[in-house]
């Protein structure tokens, strides 16, 4: 695997694995992954994904689900995992349709992380599945939180500097 970072961006080439790409894609802040096409393997189908995807909306809607469902049920990933990367790809309907299925355990503290990704994103959509999970905003708006949030370079723009 070759990597070559740049301030702004990440260039992977040869074969590359989806954690890699998963891992910069979700970091805070994002780390924009340029994928090689013709690479092989993981690079081969990312660039696929991405070429098929700029064709129609209905077909990138599934295409990013049967991405997603795949990686959740292949990678193993942690509820928490699965949830941060359904945020990254703003894919509220797939959070509510893969993610939170009946019975599922939450680590202490991971929907309050996911809430302030939500926030940090201005995802609305993902805000309110979290508030219709046993969020509360009561618990989760602490002074130091909202602090943090509003001292971030993540908050929001119109903020009183």
């Amino acid at each position: 695997l070759h990597i070559l970072v740049h301030p702004s961006f990440v260039l992977l080439t040869r074969a590359v694995q989806i954690q890699y790409v998963l891992e910069y894609v979700t970091d805070t802040p994002p780390v924009p992954v340029v994928v090689c096409d013709g690479a092989g393997r993981a690079a081969d189908l990312i660039a696929f994904v991405h070429k098929y995807t700029s064709d129609s909306d209905e077909q990138a809607q599934e295409l990013d689900q049967t991405i997603l469902t795949a990686l959740f049920k292949t990678q193993h990933l942690s509820p928490p995992d699965q949830l941060s990367l359904a945020l990254t790809w703003n894919r509220v309907d797939i959070a509510r349709s893969e993610i939170f299925v009946y019975g599922q355990e939450w680590p202490l503290g991971a929907l309050d992380e996911a809430m302030m990704q939500a926030l940090e994103l201005d995802r609305i959509d993902f805000v309110k599945l979290l508030l219709e999970n046993s969020v509360s905003m009561k618990k989760f708006l602490t002074i130091p939180r909202l602090e943090d949030f509003y001292d971030t370079k993540h908050g929001p723009a119109n903020t009183l500097g």
